[in-house]
C-alpha cells in the first residue's frame, strides 16, 4: 500500500517537469514573438 509520503512524492516529481516544460514553452514563446516583432517593425 502506498503511503501519504509516497504519493505525495510522486505528484512531486511529476508536477516540476510539466510546470518547467510550460515555463520554458512560454519563455520561448515570448522571445520568439520579440523576435518576430523586432524583424519586421522596421518594413
Amino acid at each position: 500500500m502506498n503511503t501519504p509520503t509516497e504519493r505525495t512524492s510522486a505528484v512531486g516529481m511529476t508536477v516540476y517537469p510539466i510546470l518547467f516544460a510550460i515555463i520554458l514553452g512560454h519563455f520561448l514563446n515570448d522571445a520568439m514573438e520579440a523576435v518576430i516583432r523586432a524583424l519586421f517593425l522596421n518594413r
